[in-house]
């Protein structure tokens, strides 16, 4: 048989399959990513990479995507009680803490994985971190009658990650990053104060990502009454959100001839009811559905059960073909 032949036939590694995916090439099937919280932020680098490795080969997923930490490692007598304490927050070396040991998990995870599995780090925007760091009513208030010193916090913040970041492309750690946005939301605020306020320092944190590394970017909006053409223009070549747990749908979501790769499918609320039957259902709907990766559209939950994550992966790893345009 010929070198190309075998080549042919030579079945793709798990992270092959995603990177291509993500290249817009064709692929044996698409792959599947299960957003999980496995609650082991309190280990260390080595036990993290093992937990989540184990969490990969038990349920054969293409891509591992570890959970984000969705604040940052700052010192933790600090107290954000008040708009004017977020001039005080200071740019972070990027090895504090957290993440220090996920900077480890990562090195370990990309030795013992032998690039089997492709590997995706999960972090916060800006504005996502910081709402994370301090009361939702401080910040509103911030937002509203103090702009000056929320902008100044979201300028410290966009540079730690982005330091942070430093140390996983520049030694190749990651194959890949996933940015969760939780501040694209009717609840919050209007699109305009949206496109003024929050996505100047997305976009430099992923220009950023761009100028140092060449891995694919994945957007994830997170949370209800949620608009997402703002965030097309955004680099990236995946995005997803909840879309059909939340909404809205991919029809209404995206523009159409968008030219980007959709993640989805797979209802991270309704599958926590769902029977094995169910299961199968819900997998041959989601093949009917035009997205290039199977995902859940938000996390599922620590107590998820392992016999319904079984058979989602027993389902999700045949091989499948997209449906007509």
């Amino acid at each position: 048989m010929s070198r190309q032949g075998l080549e042919q036939t030579t079945p793709l590694t798990k992270k092959e399959r995603v990177l291509k995916t993500l290249a817009g090439k064709e692929v044996d099937r698409r792959p599947f990513s299960l957003w999980y919280s496995f609650g082991l932020d309190h280990m260390k680098g080595e036990s993290l990479a093992a937990a989540a490795l184990t969490f990969a080969a038990t349920y054969s997923v293409d891509l591992l995507r570890i959970p984000a930490v969705r604040d940052l490692p700052i010192p933790e007598q600090t107290s954000l009680d008040r708009p004017h304490d977020l001039t005080q927050l200071e740019v972070l070396s990027g090895q504090e803490g957290f993440w220090l040991q996920r900077t480890e998990a990562f090195k370990e995870a990309q030795r013992l994985s032998e690039n089997r599995v492709a590997i995706f780090e999960s972090l916060p925007g800006p504005l996502t971190a910081l709402s994370y760091l301090c009361q939702p009513e401080m910040l509103e208030q911030a937002e509203k009658s103090h702009p000056s010193f929320l902008e100044k916090a979201l300028e410290v913040i966009t540079e730690s990650l982005k330091n942070y970041l430093k140390h996983l492309l520049s030694p190749g750690l990651i194959d890949g990053l996933v940015l969760e946005i939780e501040s694209a939301t009717y609840i919050k605020r209007e699109p305009e104060v949206f496109e003024s306020l929050v996505k100047p320092h997305l976009k430099d944190l992923l220009n950023f990502v761009t100028s140092e590394s060449e891995i694919p970017i994945w957007l994830h909006a997170r949370g209800s009454r949620l608009y997402i053409k703002p965030l097309l223009d955004l680099p990236h070549q995946m995005i997803s959100w909840p879309h059909l747990s939340q909404g809205p749908s991919l029809e209404k979501g995206l523009p159409r001839g968008y030219r980007g790769i959709v993640a989805g499918g797979l209802d991270d609320v309704a599958l926590e009811g769902m029977s094995y039957q169910d299961i199968r259902r819900h997998v041959e709907e989601a093949r009917n559905m035009h997205v290039k990766m199977f995902a859940v559209g938000d996390n599922l939950k620590a107590d998820f059960s392992p016999r319904r994550l079984n058979a989602l992966s027993s389902f999700l790893t045949k091989r499948d073909r997209l449906p007509e345009s």
